[in-house]
Order: C-alpha cells, then sequence, then structure tokens
C-alpha cells in the first residue's frame, strides 16, 4: 500500500524539525558535526518546497492527521474500492458526490 499525502506531509514535518536542529548546530560549530552543511541546505530547501507543495494542492495536510486517514481507509473499506482508490479519495478530501462517481464508477 501507498502513503496517502497526509502521512508524507507528516513525515517530512518531522524532518523539517530534525533538519532544522542539525542545520542550526552545523552553524554554530562547523567542525563539531560531520554534516556537510551544503546537503542539510538542499535537504531543508527539498522539504520546504514539498510541504508547500502539498499545503497549496492538497490543502487536506493541514487540517487532517494520519489518524483521520486510518479512520478514513478503514471505513472506505465497506465500498468496493481498490486501496488506490481509497487512498485517492483520501488525498482529494473531495464532498461532491459527481467526484466520487468520477474516481469510482463501481459505487452505483
Amino acid at each position: 500500500p501507498g502513503l496517502s499525502n497526509v502521512e508524507v506531509y507528516s513525515i517530512i514535518k518531522e524532518e523539517l524539525v530534525s533538519l532544522e536542529g542539525r542545520h542550526k548546530a552545523k552553524s554554530a560549530n562547523p567542525t563539531k558535526s560531520r554534516d556537510n552543511l551544503q546537503i542539510i541546505e538542499r535537504q531543508l530547501e527539498s522539504a520546504r518546497h514539498v510541504t508547500q507543495y502539498l499545503e497549496g494542492c492538497c490543502p487536506v495536510v493541514k487540517s487532517a492527521g494520519v489518524a483521520d486517514v486510518a479512520e478514513f481507509l478503514a471505513g472506505a473499506a465497506q465500498f468496493p474500492l481498490s486501496q488506490q482508490e481509497a487512498l485517492q479519495l483520501a488525498d482529494l478530501a473531495q464532498t461532491d458526490p459527481v467526484f466520487f462517481w468520477g474516481v469510482c464508477r463501481d459505487l452505483d
């Protein structure tokens, strides 16, 4: 099974905290850490871009948590959905029935 956008966002947000701490430590004392400052800065930039993308394109990541997605997926199991369809619905977080029919045509 894949990861939902909410799960990816959660993982990257946790990684951002770690990267920011490593960046601060390396900047404060460059010889103490074995980290490469340029690599950390590239990772920070990438993580920030991914979080900005997810926040802009998938607003549900800011309001739902990993437990919410798990609950949704558990509830979706009662419908004739593939894992991919259920995950796509969780990622897109739509409420319009026409949208659901467009993704899952077997839900008559």
